[in-house]
């Protein structure tokens, strides 16, 4: 869910955003990764999304686009 870090690229931003708020910009979001596939072919995994955002390794001069220190506080939210 890189995307998501594009579209709120402010951490304190996103972690005061009302949980429907945050809803409503990340159902745009899966809107947008679905394209033309039928729902039926499209499955949103948490652990999968929540990895785009943590992985474990990162390329050189890369790193999580949110500071390592929020990410509880943002993972629930």
């Amino acid at each position: 869910m890189r995307e998501l870090a594009q579209v709120i690229p402010d951490p304190q931003i996103l972690l005061s955003l009302e949980t429907e708020e945050l809803a409503g910009k990340m159902l745009f979001l899966f809107r947008k990764q679905l394209g033309n596939r039928k729902s039926s072919e499209v499955h949103f995994i948490l652990s999968n999304m929540l990895s785009e955002l943590w992985r474990d390794t990162y390329l050189p001069n890369e790193g999580p686009p949110y500071p390592f220190e929020l990410k509880n506080e943002i993972q629930n939210s």
